[in-house]
């Protein structure tokens, strides 16, 4: 017998020419440079060993590999996430949109036209969403969303659905450890670490909203002057020489600011004035001397500033402002009472002092020349030292360093900025009345280095982000916030959705949500792929066969091949699709004992294709074609499928791990230790919460021996979770009896002598009893019900009222009351009878009333 399936193994490549750069990541030149410039060198090199990638290429798990070292080698101050690469690629790689979209191609493998993502996002006509993209999985997330949000984050990356970043959200840790393992066998170790953003809520940052956009960074002691109008529009952004952020310059400080400046140019310019009449009011006298000159100047220069004319006129804010400005920014402590000598002291021109009259004016004795030639040359010297003087204040307050002083000490306005971490509520709060707020980063000795800005428009749109939900399409099974828009919905339960725009939403009658998104993407693959086979044995292989299904995919891979320089999908890319939408497919229908023929025959076409990437040409290792259409279709195919070697040498290994998982975990549980044993819960209809537990036969026989014990522990979670939110009330949990790998294999499952179990607890409360009376009466009209003989077992203090209510609305089960201080009612029945959630329970419980 040749490879199987399970024996296949893919590998993490990695770059080729990563360790170069490493060696330079741990150079002192490196290590020398601020956090900042070592995250752009970092992302640099990233970016150049994605462009160097040959084609065809998925670089995803090489790109987590290289995130991983990075952070477990400690080269920068935080872990460094694949969003910050995303953010840096978008905003400061200086890609073009098409150049950033193909880098996006190599690392998820797959390069085909944009629009074919139609079939997973509203993004027709080359539409892009502002903001970020959530792909989001379901609270306390299980098997099947994981991998459906996974690849839709994927995919959503791939095609650039917003301009922001594109975030996976995975609310919780993955109860299924088999499912984490492969996914680090495939992604690299540190692939949840470095992809996934755990926050139960879907909220936004300025990292989603930043935009570099007419932003206008300027260096501080540029002159105002040199903005033009135009410039205004944008969002100027004040430097120093180091690029660190001093402060913003908006339209409306302008004339706030101007105000003050314009007041004191006016004292300037009466003193200016002022000192010319002054000289060439002395000069015109018939007897002149130096001594008189002097004088005349240092009487000037004596006059306190709010004794001039110009300051007579100002109104009492001027006052105020002027007299701020003076002291806060000029300097000069007497403010307004200081003298104009005392004021250009402060700007340094002693030039303008007495030392103003230049030498050959006089005569030795003092007396004023009398060469009119001299004299007025002279006089032309001093008036353009004066005008010279005057024009250096004005320049030197017309900096914006100076100006923005004026602001802050003069207007009290304080810089403000957020970071990336700074939410929308203090965005919102903080932006105002203001037209934007730069977005910084920490640099060193309490530095801040600007990175872009969020303007007023964007923060003032109702809505600034989108999201898309996989395996679940009721917005209550997730915390998002009102300013983000469900855009994209994969379900194969129940819908309940409202958007305010075309959205793509798929919901489908399947087991499984992976189903429904396998079915697309291999419509989509069906067009590109060339299932791992050489071109040259595509190219080679003659169209003659009496088998049209194996004639219509050679036609279809000769069709992909006239097409594969410019558009491929990497084998390896589609093997992991193919991979883990199996294992959630098998979770999701427990080793397809609960299965539709829509799920079998997605299963047939995954492991064909598997089969065929993993040999290196076209096979077909599943047929139902012998198989009659019939009421026992689902029967037949499922165990055509499972007793297949490649099938069993997959799930063999998936069970056995589950089977050691679940025994490891229920001996935690009964040893009050953190376990999975309840990860599997939902809040539903804002007031029910229902989990599962599922077991092997193999490990009943120690749940069944200490079920008080797990019960006690359930409760906790149960009483706590309605002590937090109380309107959740109703609480359900399933023991469910599921297939091992053996006994599937064997065909023996299903002959199991000991019985499944639904506990419930119900709070102490009026509504909580009514939702309860709710469930019953939907339940007992269920078939499962109806067909079946169940018992129910009291086990506490409230055993009379539940006895009472359980005979009035679920009369065909049998009841009995055994005192064991446990206020639970134990539903029991066939094993394996009720295994699914979404199927039985869902639709019976009662929603919460507004």
């Amino acid at each position: 017998m040749g490879q199987t399936l399970g024996d296949y193994k893919l590998g993490i490549d990695t770059f080729a020419k990563q360790e170069e750069h490493f060696l330079h990541f741990h150079s002192p030149k490196f290590k020398a440079l601020s956090n900042r410039k070592r995250f752009e060198a970092i992302n640099k090199s990233l970016l150049d060993l994605c462009l160097q990638a040959e084609e065809p290429c998925f670089l995803l798990p090489a790109i987590i590999h290289f995130l991983g070292r990075v952070n477990a080698e400690k080269l920068l101050s935080e872990p460094f996430r694949f969003i910050y690469f995303e953010f840096w690629l978008n905003h400061y790689s200086q890609l073009s949109e098409d150049e950033n979209l193909h880098v996006r191609c190599k690392i998820v493998g797959k390069k085909v036209p944009r629009d074919e993502y139609q079939l997973f996002f509203p993004i027709g006509q080359n539409k892009t969403f502002a903001g970020s993209h959530f792909v989001a999985a379901h609270l306390s997330p299980d098997v099947d969303t994981t991998i459906a949000s996974f690849w839709g984050w994927v995919d959503a990356f791939g095609c650039r659905v917003a301009n922001g970043v594109h975030q996976w959200s995975l609310p919780g840790e993955l109860a299924d450890s088999h499912i984490s393992h492969l996914f680090q066998e495939l992604f690299c170790q540190d692939v949840f670490d470095i992809l996934v953003r755990q926050t139960p809520a879907l909220t936004l940052t300025a990292l989603d909203l930043v935009s570099k956009k007419n932003m206008l960074k300027i260096q501080a002691n540029t002159s105002s002057n040199q903005i033009d109008h135009t410039q205004l529009k944008n969002a100027l952004v004040l430097v120093d020489k180091e690029g660190h952020f001093v402060g913003d310059w908006r339209a409306n400080d302008s004339e706030a600011v101007r105000q003050i400046v314009v007041t004191f140019y006016s004292l300037i310019s009466w003193l200016e004035n002022s000192l010319q009449a002054c000289l060439i009011s002395v000069l015109a006298k018939k007897s002149v001397d130096e001594s008189a000159c002097k004088n005349a100047i240092r009487i000037l220069f004596a006059i306190q500033i709010n004794s001039c004319e110009p300051a007579k006129e100002f109104s009492k804010m001027q006052l105020v402002h002027q007299d701020d400005f003076l002291k806060r920014v000029i300097g000069l402590s007497n403010g307004l009472n200081a003298t104009f000598g005392e004021l250009l002291h402060c700007f340094k021109k002693a030039t303008l002092d007495t030392d103003l009259l230049v030498p050959g004016l006089f005569e030795t004795d003092g007396q004023l020349k009398e060469d009119r030639s001299t004299i007025f040359g002279l006089l032309e010297k001093m008036f353009h030292t004066i005008t010279s003087a005057f024009q250096e204040i004005r320049r030197k307050i017309d900096r914006f360093d100076h100006l923005l002083e004026i602001k802050e000490k003069v207007l009290g306005i304080s810089p403000l900025y957020i970071t990336l971490k700074s939410d929308v509520d203090e965005i919102r709060t903080k932006m105002n009345a203001l037209d934007h707020l730069t977005v910084v980063i920490p640099e060193e000795n309490g530095a801040w280095f600007p990175v872009g800005v969020v303007t007023a428009n964007e923060i003032q749109r109702e809505i600034l982000g989108t999201v898309s939900l996989r395996d679940f399409s009721n917005e209550l099974e997730t915390k998002m916030a009102s300013y983000l828009q469900v855009i994209s919905v994969i379900d194969h339960h129940k819908s309940e959705i409202k958007t305010q725009s075309a959205s793509t939403i798929v919901v489908g009658d399947a087991q499984s949500a992976n189903t429904l998104v396998a079915e697309l993407v291999m419509t989509l693959n069906d067009r590109y792929s060339l299932l791992g086979i050489s071109k040259d044995k595509i190219a080679a292989v003659q169209l003659e066969t009496s088998d049209f299904f194996a004639l219509k995919r050679l036609v279809q891979l000769k069709l992909n091949l006239k097409q594969a320089n410019d558009f491929w999908i990497h084998p390896k890319r589609e093997y992991s699709e193919y991979l883990l939408f199996l294992h959630a497919i098998l979770d999701d229908t427990d080793l397809l004992t609960k299965v539709s023929k829509r799920d079998l025959e997605c299963v047939a076409n995954l492991l064909n294709r598997m089969k065929s990437i993993a040999s290196g040409k076209d096979l077909e290792i599943i047929s139902f074609e012998k198989i009659a259409k019939d009421s026992d279709f689902t029967n037949n195919a499922s165990r055509l499928i499972l007793q297949n070697e490649d099938m069993h040498s997959l799930y063999r290994q998936i069970y056995e791990f589950k089977e050691h998982d679940v025994a490891l975990n229920l001996k935690k549980c009964l040893q009050g230790m953190p376990s999975t044993i309840f990860a599997d819960t939902k809040v539903q209809n804002s007031c029910c919460r229902v989990g599962q537990t599922k077991l092997f036969s193999s490990t009943f026989p120690l749940f069944a021996e200490n079920a008080d014990t797990v019960r006690k522990e359930w409760l906790k979670i149960a009483k706590k979770t309605h002590e937090a939110t109380p309107q959740i009330d109703l609480h359900l949990q399933m023991i469910s009896t599921i297939a091992s790998a053996d006994e599937v294999h064997k065909g023996q499952h299903g002959k199991w002598s000991h019985q499944d179990e639904c506990w419930i607890w119900i709070a102490p409360t009026q509504p909580a009893l009514e939702r309860l009376v709710s469930f019953l009466n939907s339940f007992q009209t269920t078939p499962v019900a109806e067909k079946n003989q169940m018992q129910v077992q009291f086990l506490g203090d409230n055993a009379e009222e539940l006895d009472e209510l359980f005979r009035q609305n679920f009369p065909k089960a049998t009841r009995k009351t055994l005192q064991k201080g446990l206020p639970l009612a134990v539903i029991q029945y066939k094993a394996g009878l009720i295994n699914s959630r979404k199927a039985i329970i869902t639709p019976c419980l009662p929603r919460l009333i507004s």
